[in-house]
């Protein structure tokens, strides 16, 4: 079932400071927090990637909100420290506030532990090292940051922490007699005194704490979910360890997770404890090589952080070109590519969705299938049911057997397998089998992206295929940028093929430029938004077109 919710107006591509006159491209979505968006930021004329944070002013126009936005910028602009996330300017406009930091290659915290689920004692020290310094500096300035965690930790080029997220921070002056509470902090990590309305800042020693728990350990020190349940053990809680790990770590977590804020040690005093004396630096040789292959995007080229993505971006110039180059013609004079299902690229031929309980299910044109999970991995099997592969957060490919795997993975082959069968007892086939002979893949592709609404799904994979389903006319739209071919196969498989260059050069039908239309906002949607259909609702609108009775005929798809 789809959420039905109000989308608010999507950002658009090109983001002016009027005040200096610099010009952001907006990239790619890189993740939301209680009450923003960040996207990359690209400066063409600088050449540089940034991180853009941008605040709706519809969702947020309170003047208590505004001076809380006043507030976080003018922290952010008062300090200047290595472990401090560096705001490089903000502005606002007539529909948001934005604010423009450094770009942090190598993502967050909770990223590292998504490929790592925990780190050495030595990778945490390291971490935990600079955190201290970052807080030290703050705490000195009589900042409190009140939301330390894993996501708001971000990682540069060189693996150097760097403290972000100030939105809950606050500085104190000598006669501030402002009170500070504020159950603000994530519930599982939140500190007793919070709790308490205790407001010294011990509370950021107890996060400190909290990080460095779920550093060694993969999990936060209490898992509890309610936030009534977290209020309560919090006033009576004991701290419980593992039994794992050295007496020098346990040491230094009972004394930051003291339950009496006046027990535990002062950020510069952290600095003296036995588990942070040893000097030496850690190397993240796995994570810097998975940072060249995956999250690197020092090159101009790459600024939307995958080049596939960048690539999907650059399909708007050509889509645009159709329409404005080209000219309607009748459907007779349009060019159709001979042997059509010969040059179908793969794409999604059958899919289940139960993505409000973990996954979506799929199975390709080639006859391979795969499950597209909800924290964003991947199990794939392929064509001749021989092969598993698993694909992690961030993509990285990993051969396993249909047997004898850990536990936890095991059940995600099993749901495959168990998929598999009901798709075959279940689905409608399909006429033909795809071979992709032309895409320089050795091996089927995978599902990266995907996303529905009410009448449409769509689907983006690795071979470069953008894939949009309609519900009711049970129309597949396919565009192949590798091979630069727009597709459409409906209700009775009738195939046809399209090449984008004849379409320019010779002109196109009002199926075409309807076609044309949607993909455009599709592929803006891909960029503005996190794919989630909750969030699309705006988008029924146009695909809806194709799916009434009576509708205009350049929006119509016969």
């Amino acid at each position: 079932m789809v959420k039905e919710v109000k989308c608010e107006r999507h950002l658009p591509l090109n983001i002016t400071c009027k005040e200096n006159g610099a010009t952001f491209t907006r990239g790619v979505y890189l993740g939301s927090g209680r009450f923003s968006t960040w996207y990359e930021f690209a400066n063409l004329a600088e050449k540089e990637i940034y991180a853009g944070k941008v605040i709706s002013k519809s969702r947020y126009n309170s003047s208590k909100f505004c001076k809380k936005i006043e507030k976080e910028i003018k922290i952010l602009t008062s300090v200047n420290h290595k472990q401090i996330i560096s705001l490089v300017t903000n502005f606002e406009d007539y529909e948001n506030y934005y604010m423009v930091f450094q770009y942090c290659s190598n993502g967050t915290l909770h990223k590292l532990l998504k490929i790592k689920e925990t780190v050495t004692e030595e990778e945490a020290r390291h971490f935990t090292e600079q955190l201290c310094y970052g807080c030290s500096y703050l705490h000195e300035n009589n900042i409190v940051h009140r939301n330390i965690w894993l996501d708001t930790l971000f990682l540069d080029d060189n693996m150097v922490l760097k403290i972000g997220n100030f939105g809950f921070s606050k500085k104190f002056e000598i006669c501030d007699g402002e009170e500070l509470y504020s159950c603000t902090s994530t519930t599982m990590y939140t500190s007793k005194e919070i709790v308490n309305r205790d407001n010294s800042f011990k509370k950021d020693i107890w996060l400190i704490g909290c990080v460095l728990y779920a550093l060694v350990y993969g999990y936060a020190p209490f898992g509890i979910k309610r936030r009534r349940n977290i209020i309560l053990e919090m006033s009576t809680y004991e701290l419980t360890l593992p039994s794992f790990g050295s007496e020098d770590l346990k040491e230094l977590l009972n004394c930051l997770l003291h339950p009496s804020p006046s027990k535990r040690p002062k950020s510069n005093e952290i600095l003296s404890f036995n588990f942070l004396k040893n000097d030496s630096t850690p190397q993240f040789q796995g994570l810097l090589d998975l940072q060249d292959d995956i999250l690197n995007d020092g090159m101009l080229e790459q600024t939307l952080n995958n080049v596939e993505y960048l690539k999907l971006f650059g399909m708007v110039h050509k889509l645009n070109a159709i329409i404005k180059e080209g000219k309607l013609i009748e459907n007779q004079r349009l060019e159709i590519e001979s042997n059509p299902s010969s040059k179908l690229p793969h794409f999604v031929a059958t899919w289940i969705d139960n993505s409000e309980r973990h996954d979506l299910m799929y199975q390709l044109s080639d006859g391979t299938s795969g499950i597209f999970f909800n924290d964003r991995t991947s199990v794939t099997l392929d064509a001749s049911r021989s092969n598993v592969y698993y694909y992690n957060f961030f993509g990285l490919e990993e051969i396993c057997p249909k047997t004898g795997n850990p536990p936890k993975f095991q059940k995600r082959v099993d749901l495959l397998m168990h998929g598999l069968e009901y798709m075959h007892g279940k689905l409608n086939k399909m006429d033909f089998i795809t071979v992709d002979k032309c895409s320089n893949l050795n091996k089927s592709p995978v599902l990266k992206e995907w996303f529905r609404t009410s009448r449409i799904i769509v689907f983006y994979l690795s071979n470069e295929v953008l894939q949009i389903n309609f519900f009711k006319c049970h129309t597949k739209v396919i565009l192949s940028i590798m091979e630069g071919l727009l597709s459409t196969i409906d209700c009775k498989n009738k195939v046809e093929v399209y090449s984008l260059k004849k379409l320019e050069e010779i002109g196109y039908d009002n199926k075409i430029f309807s076609i044309t239309k949607i993909l455009l906002k599709v592929i803006d949607i891909i960029g503005t938004i996190k794919t989630d259909s909750s969030n699309l609702d705006c988008f029924n609108i146009l695909s809806g077109s194709l799916n009434r009775k009576s509708v205009d005929n350049k929006d119509r798809i016969p």
